[in-house]
Parts: structure tokens; C-alpha cells; sequence
């Protein structure tokens, strides 16, 4: 039996290098993409939600703001009024109760991920249940965001299925840098959703926008601001009035939401909306604040963190260079939800909370990516013209100028 199966392993390896030898530059190109996907992109989404549960456990049973009183709503306002995700988890979590053998439970209990609930918690098989598919859920989360970033750079910025992954993973790989002051699930799937969103209405079928912003609306009350930097995307594809048609009643069904789950929360301890604009004001004119890090990857490992000027520079920079090349519309809606989050932010947000502007993270990917593909051409330019005139030409000629400016910026 162990002789046959060797025999038919050989014979599969041989067929898998003849088929690799044949396969056409097309096919090759497509299976390698699809591999790229798998292994880097995938892999960088496992470090990230390591590094999620490592930092923050999902706040363990705290009764404010834990997994458990999330998912039974029992939490705080405004946590409490986030259902999307922790609704999710209940239900596949009681489904797995009701149908695991015992012995799988058991497992789950003394599952490695145990290290990482907060310490002096209850960690019953509820408990342990819970933080599995959570942690699952957080996963695919990241997964299908990066799948989202690719899409949207690879459709806003020209690029190749290759760099758009590369750039996409990229992204998920700095998703620790926002885990600052508080880990929760539905930060990752807000940005999941805002991105596909954001994705649907440049080049998807629009009957899809109003579903997926109603679960973002369900997933995180503050969606709500996200709609108006719809309307200039929508406005460019089907002009501005079919484009209010389509987002006056779906920001109708949000107010109703918003208004439902507030009513329904009413009497939970804590607050509709969080004040710390006193605190976030001294914040922000504390320069020692600027030059701050934390253990948002591993503990012991220090990183900069939100307000960190290293921070501020990896992403100003190419904003700077990549906003003339932005698309009216794009630039219309980054400016719009902008206006609105940033007040908001200041208001509500926890100093450098940076999670608290997720709305502007699809934005804020393509901006910075048109930048640093605006400084790479720049760079690539000088280098051009610096080896002609090494070469003793003069770069006069259309050829020769167009490569020392780099390529034409994308409409």
C-alpha cells in the first residue's frame, strides 16, 4: 500500500513539473496571481489578527465593552449599539454548541488561543466558543479586505493584479498601528465594508450599495457619515440626480436604524456619544505626543504609534504628491467625509485613536498610492536623465523628457 501510494505521489509531481513546463504565460501568470493571494496576502492577514488578539483579547467579559456582554448586549452604550458582528459570532457560536461533539468543546477550551483571554476572566466552553469564531471572524475580515484594497487601487490607480496585491498586503500588514486605546471586531469589518462600498460604487452593480451601507450602518452607527461621499462617485457614473435617488432612501432606512438601536439601548449605562474633547485638545498641543510608541505588534516590540510623527510623514508625504492626481469625484468625497469625521473624531475619538477614521481609509489607500507611484516616477525620472547625461545626451528630445518626468499621472 505505502509502495503505491509513493507511486502515485511520483507520478503527481511529474505531471504537476510537465504541466509547469507547458503552461502558457497567461495561465502561469493567473495561477501565480491566485498563489500570491493565498500565501502572502493571507498569511500577512493571520499576522495581523495575531497581533489583534495578542494586543487586546477582545477586551475579555469586561462588562463595558467585552466580547461576551457585546454579543449578549449587554455592554455599554455607544459599544452596545455595534450589533452587526457580534450578532454574527451568537449565532455561529450557538450553532456550534448545539452540534460539536463534547470532546471538540473540550479542545476549544484548552485551545492555545486560551493565553489571550483577559486574565482573571471567566473562560468557560461559552467563552471559549465565543473567542474562536471571533477570531475567525476577525480573520476573514482582514482577508476580504485586502481582496477590497486590491480591487480598489487596481481600479482607481492603474495598476497590475501584482502590485495591487502587493499594496493591499502592504495595508493589512500596518492594521496594528490602529489598535491603539481599544481592540474591537467591528473595526475590522467597518473597514471591510466601507472599502467594498467604496469598491461597488466606482465600478459594481449599484442595487448593491444600499445593502452593503445598511450593514455598515448595523455594524457601526457612525456609517451614517460615509453616505455623502457616496453621492460624488455615484454622480460621475449615473449623474447627480439618479444618484440621490439612490441615496436619499437608503440614508432614510440608516436614520431609522440609528434611531431603532438607540431606542433599544436606551437605558444601558454609558453614553450615546463619548465627550473627550477637553482631553483630545490637550492632546493634540502636547508635542511629547507626537513622539510616542506602543506594543500594537508584540509585546516588547515597541511601534510608533497614530500621532507619531513617523506616522504623520509615511503617510503626508504622499498624500501631498498624490492628491493633484486623485479623481474629482474621489477628492470630492475624501474632502466631504473628511469634513464631517474629523470634528467627530476630535469630539468622541480617545487622543490617537485612530481606528475612529476608518470611514477615510479607502481614500486615504488610494491618495497614498497615487503619491508613492508619483514620487517612484519622479525618482525613476532623475535617474534616467542622470545616465543620459552621464552618456552625453541631452534629455531633448520627447522620449528622453517624458522619462526624466516619469510616466503621465493617471486621470
Amino acid at each position: 500500500m505505502r509502495l503505491l501510494l509513493a507511486l502515485t505521489t511520483l507520478l503527481m509531481l511529474g505531471m504537476a513539473c510537465y504541466g509547469l513546463v507547458r503552461m502558457p504565460a497567461p495561465t502561469a501568470r493567473k495561477v501565480w496571481t491566485v498563489s500570491l493571494l493565498l500565501v502572502l496576502g493571507n498569511g500577512t492577514a493571520m499576522l495581523s489578527a495575531h497581533a489583534f488578539i495578542a494586543k487586546w483579547g477582545f477586551l475579555g467579559d469586561s462588562p463595558r465593552n467585552g466580547l461576551i456582554p457585546l454579543i449578549d448586549g449587554t455592554a455599554y452604550r455607544p459599544f452596545v449599539y455595534r450589533r452587526l458582528s457580534f450578532a454574527a459570532v451568537r449565532i455561529v457560536s450557538d450553532e456550534i454548541a448545539r452540534r460539536l461533539p463534547a470532546s471538540l468543546i473540550e479542545g476549544l477550551v484548552h485551545s492555545p488561543l486560551s493565553r489571550y483571554w483577559k486574565a482573571g476572566a471567566l473562560w468557560t466552553p461559552r467563552e471559549a466558543i465565543a473567542f474562536h469564531v471571533a477570531y475567525v471572524f476577525l480573520w476573514l475580515a482582514l482577508c476580504g479586505t485586502l481582496m477590497a484594497f486590491a480591487g480598489l487601487v487596481r481600479a482607481s490607480c492603474r495598476l497590475s493584479w501584482t502590485e495591487a496585491i502587493a499594496v493591499a498586503t502592504l495595508a493589512i500588514a500596518l492594521y496594528p498601528l490602529s489598535l491603539v486605546n481599544g481592540g474591537y471586531l467591528y473595526d475590522a469589518t467597518e473597514i471591510l465594508l466601507c472599502s467594498t462600498l467604496t469598491l461597488v460604487a466606482l465600478v459594481g452593480p449599484i442595487p448593491v450599495v444600499p445593502v452593503l451601507f445598511l450593514l455598515m450602518m448595523a455594524n457601526k452607527e457612525s456609517a451614517l457619515l460615509f453616505l455623502p461621499g457616496i453621492i460624488p462617485i455615484l454622480s460621475r457614473r449615473v449623474g447627480l440626480f439618479r444618484a440621490l435617488r439612490w441615496v436619499a432612501p437608503t440614508a432614510a432606512l440608516g436614520l431609522c436604524w440609528l434611531l431603532w438601536v438607540r431606542h433599544r439601548f436606551a437605558y444601558s449605562p454609558g453614553e450615546s456619544v463619548e465627550n473627550w474633547f477637553w482631553y483630545n485638545l490637550g492632546f493634540w498641543t502636547d508635542l511629547r505626543n507626537y513622539f510616542k510608541f506602543d506594543r500594537l505588534f508584540s509585546p516588547w516590540l515597541l511601534a510608533p504609534r497614530g500621532a507619531n510623527v513617523l506616522i504623520l510623514l509615511f503617510l503626508a508625504i504622499p498624500l501631498r504628491f498624490g492628491w493633484p492626481h486623485l479623481r474629482s469625484d474621489l477628492r470630492w468625497a475624501f474632502g466631504g467625509i473628511a469634513a464631517v469625521l474629523l470634528p467627530l473624531f476630535i469630539r468622541s475619538g480617545l487622543g490617537d485613536e485612530v481606528r475612529g477614521l476608518a470611514l477615510l481609509v479607502p481614500f486615504l489607500l488610494i491618495t497614498v498610492t497615487l503619491g508613492a507611484r508619483a514620487l517612484s516616477a519622479s525618482t525613476d525620472g532623475q535617474r534616467t536623465m542622470a545616465v543620459g547625461l552621464l552618456e552625453g545626451r541631452e534629455p531633448s528630445s520627447r522620449a528622453d523628457t517624458c522619462a526624466a518626468e516619469g510616466p503621465s499621472p493617471p486621470n
